[in-house]
This record gives structure tokens, sequence and C-alpha cells, in this order.
């Protein structure tokens, strides 16, 4: 190779690898647990909300969907056809779990009364992948 192409081999190299770490600095960090299991945590929520219980299922982890069966589901969630609103309040992990806990607000018919109550769950890391641990 000439030494001329050389150089331009070289610079162009160079330049690709600064805009690559400049692209990948102006992401930001990566989201911490408690910033990642909050996200899919409220996808299940909405999930349920939305009585997608197919998708809801798919969030507990391999140990859990080994012990419930899915179409146990509805009569594990029937409570949740009441709910008008659900969402993340905290989520406090350490290590590869996390303890979460969602605010609910219900509405009853007979009595008929709105409340809010928090639910507490806990979800786990497997291989990588966040998991709610039971329906």
């Amino acid at each position: 190779m000439r030494p001329g192409v050389k150089h331009l081999v070289l610079v162009a190299v160079m330049s690709a690898a600064a805009l690559a770490s400049g692209c990948a600095s102006m992401m930001g960090p990566p989201p911490t647990a408690e910033e990642l299991v909050a996200e899919l945590a409220q996808e299940r929520l909405d999930a349920l909300m939305a009585w997608d219980l197919d998708k809801v299922y798919s969030f507990f982890s391999p140990a859990s969907q080994a012990v419930y069966d899915k179409a146990d589901l509805g009569s594990a969630y029937a409570g949740a056809r009441r709910w008008t609103a659900a969402k993340v309040s905290s989520v406090n992990c350490e290590a590869l779990r996390c303890e979460v806990t969602y605010l609910i607000d219900y509405k009853m018919v007979r009595p008929a009364y709105e409340n809010s109550r928090p639910i507490a769950e806990v979800w786990v890391n497997i291989d990588g992948n966040w998991y709610a641990t039971k329906p």
C-alpha cells in the first residue's frame, strides 16, 4: 500500500472509532436495575389492566411458569378486573433481587366505594433477564 493511502486508511479508522465512542457516550449510562425492573413491571401491569394474560404470563420466571399454569391466571387475577389504575410506586434492588411495590386503584360495586392499596412483588434476575416470581 502506498504511504498516502496508509495514512488515509488510518485516519478513516480513527475517525470511525471516535465517532462510535462519541455516539455511545451520547446514549448515556445503561439503565439501573431499578429503572429496568420498573419499566418491565409497569408493562406487566398494563398487560394485566388490558387483560392480556398471555403477555402477563410471559413476565413470570421459568420456575413460576413450571408451577403455575397459564390457564390459572384468570382466577389468580380476577380482582384485577376492578382495577381503575395501576402503577409502579417503588423498586428496591439488591444484587439479583428486586422488591417492587405497586399502587392499585380499584372500584367495588357492593358496597360501592373506591380505594387504593399497595401490592408487593419480588422480581429476580436469571441469566441477565428480569422476571416476576409468582402469579
